[in-house]
């Protein structure tokens, strides 16, 4: 064990404190994770001490991350568990919530849940070995219109629900879907299928950004997010809108938090 006394401006959840603390690092296991805070409100003069301008936070938590990574193993050469695992370590980012966009087994039930979730036990023990990374990665379930809510290992699950050009839906679909999920958590990416139609046939497979971002028109993602919101209040849905663009979608998620409504929101 090394153990050395740091004095800095640690980022708390109540706002920005200057503190002393002791750290210590295992050198027995020799593994970049085991430097940990022995002690906080330190007496002993600190052996560093960093400036204002150098910020202290606690490790973050990513909600939505596309590591491509499933059983097909058809899109790893764009992302796997071992990549995101050292790209997170690498920007203090110690457990994410991987999205459900793979091509092949995404977990939609309890069977192609438990797969998924051995597929990521076993890709995380290979990085513990390897670089002694000890990143936690949780996935999403996906929904679909026969969706029905279920858990594992007695715990509620995070779900995923794609509103958008390959997966169209009338609001009738909608609610007859979020009404079976009442109480529970569900992340929604936001793309009315209406207002994409005419440009459906033009843009799924293409990758070209100019393209994908003028057949988005702003129209799709707040009449999405209104449809949302309505149908999240009506069943007390605990909702997150995913990658909010559009100025009126914030005004829409900020009404309705202002009514009671449970609407986190991601930044782009």
């Amino acid at each position: 064990m090394l153990r050395k006394v740091i004095e800095g401006y640690f980022v708390c959840c109540h706002g920005i404190e200057k503190q002393r603390v002791a750290v210590n690092y295992n050198h027995q296991t020799d593994e970049i994770n085991d430097w940990f805070i022995e002690r906080v409100d330190v007496l002993s003069p600190p052996d560093v001490i960093f400036s204002e301008q150098q910020l202290f936070f606690p490790s973050f938590v990513d909600l939505h991350v596309h590591a491509r990574e499933d059983n097909s193993a058809l899109e790893n050469y764009k992302e796997d568990f071992f990549s995101a695992s050292l790209a997170a370590q690498n920007g203090g980012v110690c457990a994410f919530m991987d999205m459900p966009n793979n091509l092949g087994d995404p977990p939609v039930d309890l069977p192609s849940f438990q797969r998924k979730y051995r597929l990521i036990q076993e890709a995380m023990q290979i990085v513990r070995q390897k670089t002694g990374v000890k990143t936690v990665i949780f996935p999403y379930v996906l929904l679909n219109k026969q969706s029905r809510p279920f858990t594992f290992e007695e715990r509620p699950l995070p779900y995923k629900l794609f509103l958008g050009a390959l997966a169209p839906y009338s609001f009738y679909e909608l609610e007859t879907l979020l009404k079976n999920f009442a109480g529970e958590s569900i992340s929604f990416h936001c793309e009315h299928p209406n207002f994409l139609a005419k440009t459906v046939t033009t843009d799924v497979h293409m990758h070209n950004l100019y393209w994908h971002s003028q057949n988005r028109p702003v129209e799709a993602e707040v009449q999405a997010i209104a449809d949302v919101l309505r149908l999240t209040e009506r069943y007390n849905i605990n909702a997150t809108i995913c990658h909010l663009s559009t100025a009126r979608g914030l005004e829409l998620c900020l009404q309705a938090r202002a009514r009671g409504v449970s609407v986190k929101i991601e930044v782009t």
